[in-house]
């Protein structure tokens, strides 16, 4: 027998302790907790909804270890940038929320899952809230939020002015409104964009366009003639437009300050207008509103579908959507939610009942690109409202026919065919609302 040599020994040594080593790790990794899984939630959210949704997202206890990272965009921005990233395919959100009238665009490109039957069972959506979500017939999305236009309103200066209230009518509005204006004030929020000139629009006649028939709507004499006196009204009543991008910060200056007591806006104005406080503040119904809304959707490219329809499904739970309510002025979509939120997002809950939806078609976000500019000139007095409006119909018509829509023009033109279009014009610029329009038919 050979004996070992005392470095061999030392060698014989080392080996055993490595080994016992690897084992011990190999052990520890077996039993350890499981490796994280990430999802990724693109989403719009600014100011203080960001904190609440931060909140709500480490409140998540989901049955395995997934961690969220949220990507944001601005809202401007929003359907451009998402639509590029989802055709790519290239870092995918797994969930996103976006605005409802974005919905039929992304689900008739098929870039957004249906679904699952199994998702869509247990939940209890109010009947107008999933309407959001369903295209053609298919269910693509779970539905986070309602909006709409509506009267903010302080109650104590309304009651004072002994006007009708609420108003039945855009005529009774806009008798109401002009009897409220003292010598150098303005005192109803209206901004000069085409989502804010959708209720009276078609109150006195007019229309946007009808997928179905073609029918343009906007160039018919009853629509020029609404555009003639919105322009009346914002002059008369509301303050002058302020710079691009600044008319939320306006309107919440104005109206915590009491000199703009009326706002016409939505529930994502509540924040800023109020600072949280809603005390001595009211919602009234504004006749003609569109009725929008919020939507979670999973994307094609989404790499974890079904946990980011659990996640989409806590979003939109009856506790979530109660605080987010509490917190933030958001209408739920479920009525168990509605009925543990607070008594104003009740009240503009029901202020929104009567508001009717947009189109529910791809072309419906599109529109609005042309009647901006339109009503933006008729207010600044660049154009009249029959020059203006020719130029939305030509191109609504060019719009149609890219979907595949063919356009009829009204009978007999208000404008000459040689009108400017709205895009030739060096107006005041192009207003963009904080939300863009969302969801339903005309």
């Amino acid at each position: 027998m050979i004996a070992r040599r005392p470095r061999d020994r030392i060698a014989a040594w080392w080996a055993t302790v490595a080994w016992t080593v690897a084992l011990t790790g190999l052990s520890c990794a077996s039993s350890g907790p499981k490796s994280e899984l990430r999802i990724r939630f693109w989403h719009a959210f600014q100011g203080e909804e960001i904190d609440v949704l931060n909140r709500t997202l480490a409140a998540w206890r989901p049955d395995e270890r997934i961690s969220v990272e949220p990507v944001r965009e601005t809202f401007a921005r929003g359907s451009i940038m998402l639509r590029q990233i989802l055709v790519k395919g290239e870092n995918c959100p797994d969930l996103a929320r976006i605005d409802a009238t974005w919905l039929p665009g992304l689900a008739g490109d098929q870039l957004l899952t249906p679904l699952p039957d199994r998702h869509l069972s247990p939940l209890r959506w109010l009947d107008r809230a999933i309407e959001l979500v369903r295209y053609r017939g298919v269910v693509y999305g779970i539905p986070q939020s309602i909006d709409g236009l509506a009267l903010i309103h302080r109650t104590a200066e309304v009651a004072a002015s002994s006007i009708p209230w609420p108003p039945r009518s855009a005529d009774e509005l806009f008798t109401s409104a002009r009897s409220l204006v003292g010598a150098g004030r303005y005192r109803v929020g209206i901004r000069v964009d085409g989502y804010w000139f959708v209720p009276f629009l078609r109150q006195w006649g007019g229309s946007l366009v009808d997928v179905e028939s073609g029918r343009l709507g906007i160039d018919t004499p009853a629509s020029a003639a609404a555009l003639t006196r919105f322009a009346e009204l914002v002059k008369t009543v509301a303050p002058p437009p302020p710079p691009l991008g600044r008319e939320a910060q306006d309107e919440a200056r104005r109206f915590r300050a009491g000199s703009l007591p009326i706002v016409i806006s939505g529930p994502w104005a509540v924040i800023d207008l109020t600072g949280g406080d809603t005390t001595g503040v009211a919602v009234s119904a504004l006749p003609g509103a569109p009725l929008g809304g919020q939507v979670l959707v999973v994307p094609r490219c989404a790499t974890s579908p079904d946990r980011a329809w659990k996640l989409a499904e806590y979003l939109t739970s009856p506790e979530v959507q109660a605080n987010w309510a509490r917190r933030l002025a958001v209408i739920p979509t479920t009525e168990a939610a509605v009925d543990r939120a607070g008594d104003f997002v009740k009240q503009f809950y029901r202020a929104l009942s009567g508001a009717r939806p947009l189109p529910r078609h791809p072309i419906t976000p599109e529109l609005f690109d042309a009647l901006n500019r339109a009503v933006a000139a008729v207010v600044a007095g660049n154009a009249t409202a029959a020059e203006a409006l020719a130029g939305v119909a030509r191109a609504w018509s060019r719009l149609c026919q890219q979907y595949g829509i063919e356009p009829r023009p009204h009978e007999t033109q208000s404008a000459p065919a040689t009108s400017p279009a709205p895009s030739d014009w060096s107006g005041p610029g192009q207003p963009r609302s904080k939300r863009q329009p969302g969801g339903g038919d005309t």
